[in-house]
């Protein structure tokens, strides 16, 4: 879990350098949460905090291919107008040729 963390911050944050402080904050919630599962007196309670840990990691992916499929919209936009003003520039220059 705490390698899954770092992987993720230095592919989701590169402007951001990742701390000891962080990775501490990390390990405490997962010890928090181990905790909390040791102290789950019966299975079905065990289950709900199992359930609830994955729905946190599935909403987490949810909001990560969101921002990946924004950024890539937003790229591909971008190589359009790009595209566009290339062609642009070789018809006048073409035209400017003739």
């Amino acid at each position: 879990r705490i390698l899954d963390f770092i992987v993720n911050h230095q592919q989701n944050n590169k402007n951001t350098p990742l701390t000891e402080k962080m990775i501490e904050n990390e390990l405490k919630k997962y010890l928090e949460f181990e905790n909390r599962l040791n102290l789950a007196k019966d299975i079905d309670e065990k289950k709900k905090l199992l359930d609830d840990e994955i729905f946190k990691i599935i909403d987490k992916s949810i909001e990560s291919e969101k921002e990946f499929q924004k950024r890539f919209h937003i790229y591909k936009e971008r190589k359009e107008l790009f595209d566009k003003a290339r062609i642009k520039d070789e018809l006048d220059r073409l035209l400017e040729k003739m």
